[in-house]
């Protein structure tokens, strides 16, 4: 698994446990993927805080909105961040 951020022993234990499905049915480190699997992988994440500095719009007009936020706030969805973006906040 040269390409995911967990090791190798992160996903077997996570098909044991059945967060990690294929077909939607339990299954282990040797079975091989067919044309059509469907491969889900539930897991529970906690976004890395971000500051409480609040996100201030500086100019807003109908082409564009320009804010002063902290460098520590993503712009959108994307890696660990799902819910603490300046997407989300400014929604």
């Amino acid at each position: 698994f040269p390409y995911f951020d967990d090791s190798r022993a992160y996903y077997t234990e996570a098909m044991s446990d059945g967060r990690l499905r294929v077909n939607d049915e339990k299954t282990d480190p040797s079975y091989l993927c067919r044309d059509g699997d469907i491969i889900t992988h539930h897991v529970h994440r906690h976004e890395p805080p971000v500051t409480s500095t609040p996100v201030t719009i500086i100019h807003q007009c109908d082409e564009l909105v320009v804010v002063d936020k902290p460098s520590s706030i993503p712009v959108h969805p994307g890696g660990r961040y799902r819910r603490t973006t300046l997407l989300a906040i400014l929604a």
